[in-house]
């Protein structure tokens, strides 16, 4: 829950000027200015993330003529994708066709917790500001043998409402003998009593998948991801298994809870839009007028949820946003510090703002 490796504590002392060591009870306990010194903390982790591991892969990858893909562990909340990658969507831009997982039968997650909205759209969100034409899910897993075809229509159907336009079947084994025939099930192969009619759900996934990848993908809404908000508060101390999202602290679920309503009412009046990760707004944000140009895609209103820190480098691009004609409007506190620092400075920026 709290990487650490040989180097990451000059990298941190570079960036930010002063010395992680001295500082780390703060990533244990509140103390002293310890949302400053996580936020930090995730920040380097999540930068060493994307440069040690996807880089080179996906280099490698191109090297050999291969497409790289695949999912992240612990992509469906705030708390679990800091704790297993620092932050999700920086790491797609280097993916080749990016991925989720799916897991379960339940459209919530948490299982009774959030619709499970955030991990299909942080994913589509980042293909489409980098053009990526394919976006896949691993569907299916954990189901139960009962898991029916009217079951398999409805998950992947709200993944595909979501962005997603490629399934990737969770799985299909060889045999059944032993555990295989209990583990992660169900399997999707010819040893099931439904296989010769399976291409009723096979066919019709086929032709939606090919009319999804056809055109492309129109929003004009941008939603600011709150995940460097959410590396402030991460606490590891009180999660004993990661995999249990209900042992998450209160705030960080209240943190998920604000983007995942905001999204949720979008879908509702049928707006279109895309999740702003401030790594790739950094990288790849840039102003035309009064439209935010993210990569590939355009937008005319930012929305923010819960936040409470932003970049310099997003304050300074949505500024000019704002003052070409840009609308930015709020449905959650507003945001106190810059670059996880308490700073004054944002006030003249939160007046920008339009309180919902």
């Amino acid at each position: 829950g709290l990487p650490w490796t040989s180097g990451l504590a000059v990298v941190f002392r570079l960036k930010w000027g002063y010395s992680l060591e001295e500082n780390i009870p703060s990533l244990f306990e509140e103390v002293g200015d310890y949302f400053m010194v996580r936020h930090h903390y995730w920040r380097i982790v999540a930068e060493l993330m994307v440069e040690s591991y996807f880089k080179k892969i996906r280099k490698w990858c191109d090297i050999h003529g291969l497409r790289f893909t695949g999912h992240l562990m612990g992509e469906d909340s705030l708390q679990s994708q800091i704790g297993f990658t620092g932050a999700t969507m920086p790491q797609y831009e280097y993916m080749h066709v990016p991925g989720i997982d799916h897991l379960t039968e339940h459209l919530t997650w948490p299982i009774g917790h959030c619709p499970f909205i955030l991990t299909p759209k942080q994913c589509s969100s980042a293909a489409h500001q980098f053009g990526k034409e394919e976006i896949l899910a691993e569907m299916y897993g954990v189901s139960t043998q009962g898991l029916t075809f009217q079951d398999r229509k409805r998950i992947g159907e709200w993944l595909m409402v979501l962005g997603i336009n490629t399934r990737c079947l969770h799985a299909s084994f060889y045999s059944m003998r032993g555990r295989r025939k209990r583990m992660y099930v169900p399997h999707l192969s010819f040893h099931q009593p439904w296989w010769n009619d399976n291409r009723i759900i096979a066919d019709h996934f086929a032709r939606l998948s090919y009319s999804l990848r056809q055109g492309t993908f129109m929003g004009d809404v941008l939603v600011m991801h709150p995940v460097e908000s959410a590396q402030g508060i991460y606490d590891n101390l009180r999660i004993k298994n990661p995999h249990d999202r209900r042992q998450e602290p209160e705030p960080m679920k209240a943190m998920l809870r604000s983007i995942v309503n905001v999204s949720e009412n979008l879908m509702r009046i049928h707006r279109g839009f895309d999740y702003g990760d401030e790594t790739i707004l950094g990288m790849h944000g840039k102003n035309e007028g009064a439209s935010l140009v993210v990569g590939k895609m355009s937008y005319r209103v930012v929305i923010f949820p819960d936040m409470l820190t932003l970049r310099k480098s997003t304050i300074d691009l949505l500024a000019k946003f704002a003052k070409a004609g840009g609308k930015i409007l709020s449905c959650g506190r507003l945001p106190e510090r810059i670059d996880g620092r308490k700073d004054k400075n944002i006030e003249s920026f939160k007046r920008m703002i339009h309180r919902i």
